[in-house]
């Protein structure tokens, strides 16, 4: 009796243990579900909160090797947004949700051109990238952080980061029609030249269809990834270009050397045409 009484008082603490364990346990899961429900519920209250609209800054592509574009998105209600981009005229009404994975997901899940180009296909898209991938781009992201001043999002398949900015002292249409024509301007450019410090010229490696070119003089064979702006080439990051670090080059207006304008650093070292 003695010896039964001895285990039944070493057992309570195991079964304490354990129950106190399940206890935790589910806790813990009800605390991760109601924190996703806000993170979803916040990112659907950011996104619309802004009445003017984001500018999103998409470099599609695991490596950033197709270059940099612009899309502009006003989220009008929990289920439909509003989409324009540099590459197409227009803007296009589609559906839209935040969904629950892992962590909030934003999905464009209706057909939308100026956001689903990028993961089309390259038969599909004009060319880019391969027939059967293209730019291997995103219409769903994982949405990192969420307030007014900036949304960071992370595409689900090529994990590239994006950044969502809010549209503040222009209108959702005009800054888009900006943005198009600033992306014409530069699409007039077929051939891309360097003109360095000493006034020679030499040609740029670049496909006229991606936003990125090489520079002869770089041995390394690096691919400087841009994005146009209408006031000039804004790069994903900061690149030497003769021996200057720029990650922005400024638009200047024709002039007769340059009827279809140029490309420079603030000090004018050199220019892109």
């Amino acid at each position: 009796m003695k010896i039964k009484k001895a285990i039944c008082f070493l057992a309570i603490p195991v079964l304490l243990l354990h129950s106190c364990k399940r206890e935790t346990d589910r806790v813990f899961e009800e605390n991760a579900t109601i924190r996703l429900k806000d993170a979803i519920e916040n990112a659907y209250s950011v996104l619309m909160e802004n009445k003017v609209g984001w500018m999103m800054k998409v470099y599609p592509g695991l490596n950033q090797e197709f270059g940099g574009y612009t899309v502009f998105t006003k989220f009008i209600s929990n289920a439909q947004v509003s989409i324009a981009s540099d590459p197409f005229d227009g803007i296009q009404t589609s559906d839209y949700a935040v969904i629950q994975e892992s962590g909030p997901v934003l999905t464009f899940n209706g057909f939308n051109k100026n956001i689903h180009w990028f993961s089309e296909p390259g038969k599909d898209n004009g060319g880019i990238g391969a027939d059967d991938t293209g730019m291997r781009g995103d219409f769903e992201f994982i949405v990192l952080t969420a307030s007014a001043d900036s949304i960071v999002l992370k595409g689900r398949q090529s994990k590239s980061k994006v950044i969502m900015l809010p549209l503040k002292d222009k209108n959702f249409e005009s800054v888009a029609t900006e943005y198009r024509d600033a992306a014409r301007q530069f699409s007039k450019l077929r051939v891309l030249k360097l003109e360095g410090k000493d006034g020679k010229t030499q040609s740029l490696i670049y496909n006229p269809k991606m936003r990125v070119f090489q520079n002869p003089k770089d041995n390394s064979g690096q691919l400087l990834s841009f994005r146009i702006t209408p006031i000039g080439l804004e790069f994903q990051k900061p690149y030497e270009i003769e021996g200057v670090t720029v990650d922005f080059l400024t638009f200047n207006q024709p002039a007769p050397n340059y009827p279809n304008g140029y490309y420079s650093d603030d000090e004018r070292t050199f220019k892109i045409f």
